[in-house]
Order: C-alpha cells, then sequence, then structure tokens
C-alpha cells in the first residue's frame, strides 16, 4: 500500500538535492500536518545514502539511478513511484 503523504513529503523535499529537506518547503506546499513526516522522509533519504554496496558505485548514471531504484522499491515499498522518481533523481543529481 501506498503512503500517500509520505510520498508527498519526499516529492516536496527533494526538489534539488537531499540537503533541501527542509520543514519550509513542506509548510508551503502541503501544510503544517506534514511536518510531522519530514523526520520519516530525511530517514528513506538516509537509508539510500547508507546502502551498502552503494549505488553510486554502480558504473554510470543510468546504472546508478537503476541501483537506487531498486533499492528504494525493495527498502520502501511504501513509497509512490513520483516519490521514488523525485528521491532517485535527488541522489544522481548529488552523484554527479
Amino acid at each position: 500500500m501506498v503512503d500517500e503523504a509520505l510520498s508527498a513529503v519526499l516529492i516536496a523535499c527533494v526538489g534539488r538535492t537531499h540537503e533541501s529537506l527542509s520543514t519550509e518547503r513542506v509548510r508551503a506546499q502541503l501544510g503544517e500536518d506534514a511536518l510531522s513526516l519530514v523526520p520519516d522522509a530525511r530517514r528513506v533519504v538516509a537509508d539510500l545514502n547508507a546502502a551498502e554496496p552503494a549505488p553510486w558505485r554502480r558504473g554510470d548514471i543510468t546504472e546508478v539511478a537503476a541501483a537506487a531504484r531498486r533499492f528504494l522499491h525493495e527498502r520502501h515499498p511504501e513509497l509512490s513511484q513520483a516519490a521514488v522518481s523525485a528521491v532517485v533523481n535527488a541522489y544522481c543529481f548529488s552523484w554527479k
């Protein structure tokens, strides 16, 4: 089952880099109630960053993205496709 609220927070959070997991963006886009999910969103990103073997060691950008996407699908099946894409895009942008 997709966690739409967590997915929306992740999409709002990871617009540019992982450091943009800001409460201000979440508040502006989703409202005050969504702020309680920011720590969960940060844990998802931290989980990907701590993955072993690290997805960024896979080769080119396409392989990195595929490895990150597989990791998120396996470890966080509750995320929507859009949320996975947002996290993978931010991860790959940071990797580049």
